[in-house]
């Protein structure tokens, strides 16, 4: 397969999201008395897997897969997927194994990097609400969600953010008249 990212594009993006880990790092830390920290090669792997998923979803589904960039929901579901299978940020050893906040630090990296890659495509800062935030965290902790699944509701969010209500909005008569 051709490679549709050059390796120094490549670099460039792992340098950004380790800076990105190391900033969310820290504020962990800092807020939860924790001793995280990032295993670069982890986060490599995610990055690069990330991103040579999107190559494969160009070539598949788009006509000019080397012309095209993909959007940033197709960065945000890859990237989130490999993050939170690689878990980049890690326990130092001695850390208390019965606090879940280390456990989970990867999925709140990665959603916090999913609206940073959002907001700066639809230019709008937006915040989930701390429910919907703890339950997108759960769920990427816990659950198997798979990269097309990760499309499916980011995309989602995406159209949100946008104003593009994925719902009609029908009156009582309307509901009872359609089939």
């Amino acid at each position: 397969m051709p490679r549709l990212i050059p390796l120094d594009v490549l670099r460039e993006h792992f340098a950004d999201h380790y800076t990105w880990a190391q900033i969310y790092i820290n504020e962990i830390n800092k807020n939860y008395q924790t001793t995280l920290y990032c295993n670069p090669a982890a986060l490599y792997v995610a990055v690069k897997s990330a991103y040579d998923d999107i190559e494969r979803y160009k070539l598949y589904h788009q006509e000019n897969p080397i012309g095209q960039k993909s959007n940033s929901v197709k960065r945000v579901a890859y990237l989130i997927k490999w993050i939170v299978k690689t878990r980049p940020i890690q326990y130092q050893s001695g850390e208390d194994l019965k606090n879940a906040i280390p456990f989970i630090a990867n999925a709140g990296y990665a959603l916090a990097l999913a609206r940073a890659h959002m907001a700066a495509e639809v230019r709008r800062e937006f915040h989930f609400t701390l429910n919907k935030e703890m339950e997108i965290i759960y769920d990427l902790s816990y659950r198997e969600i798979t990269g097309d699944g990760l499309l499916a509701i980011f995309q989602n969010f995406y159209d949100i953010i946008l104003d593009k209500s994925p719902f009609e909005k029908l009156t009582p008569k309307d509901f009872r008249d359609r089939p």
